[in-house]
């Protein structure tokens, strides 16, 4: 190989670098600056001016939301599953028993279930009310876990307008670990709590 076709050869190296930089997705920056406080001081994330790797602010709300399945489900309503599909901050895998009893007790395992009434839906058997509820306390315990606000609001709002019976799974599971409060609401289920491994 000739000197020539060596500099051809590292200025093209060269030039296929710097051209892979410029031209790389932007990245957001991991820890707080003065441009853009919050990740890592006490500013909550999602009200503070966030910036991409060159210092452009981000706009576009939905590029900080995290992985959350939707609200509504629809397909198998049928999941007899011992394990919780939520596994978050309020889950107490000592009451996991317990909730299967109830939940087999309430609707034979069926999520998109609705009592004979109509007053009752989902796996939990939730009233109109303590579904609303839930879907404020939804909101709050998303937010205490550092969702942005916009994240958790549409959720919450999502949630409050939907039956009980037509929500994912994954939100009827965090409503029941939210109402049940590692067994301080034990009363929402006094039937079925007697005839079930809860205490």
């Amino acid at each position: 190989m000739t000197k020539t076709n060596l500099i051809f050869l590292a200025g093209g190296v060269f030039l296929l670098i710097l051209a892979s930089t410029l031209l790389s997705a932007p990245q957001l920056r991991s820890e707080p600056t003065e441009e853009a406080p919050g990740l890592i001081t006490g500013e909550p994330l999602g009200e503070g001016p966030l910036v991409d790797a060159w210092g452009d602010p981000i706009t576009d709300p939905w590029a900080l939301w995290q992985d959350y399945p939707p609200v509504v489900s629809k397909g198998k309503k049928y999941l007899p599953t011992s394990i919780s599909f939520y596994q978050g901050d309020e889950y107490k895998k000592k009451w996991n028993k317990c909730r299967l009893s109830i939940r087999q007790a309430e609707s034979n395992n069926t999520y998109g279930g609705v009592s004979g009434t109509g007053t009752y839906r989902g796996a939990y058997q939730f009233s109109d009310a303590f579904a609303v509820g839930m879907g404020w306390m939804i909101q709050k315990s998303m937010r205490d876990q550092g969702v942005i606000k916009e994240q958790a609001v549409f959720i919450g709002e999502k949630l409050r307008k939907t039956p009980a019976n037509r929500w994912d799974p994954f939100y009827q599971e965090w409503a029941f670990w939210l109402g049940w409060d590692d067994g301080k609401g034990k009363m929402h289920w006094p039937n079925t709590r007697r005839h079930s491994t809860c205490p």
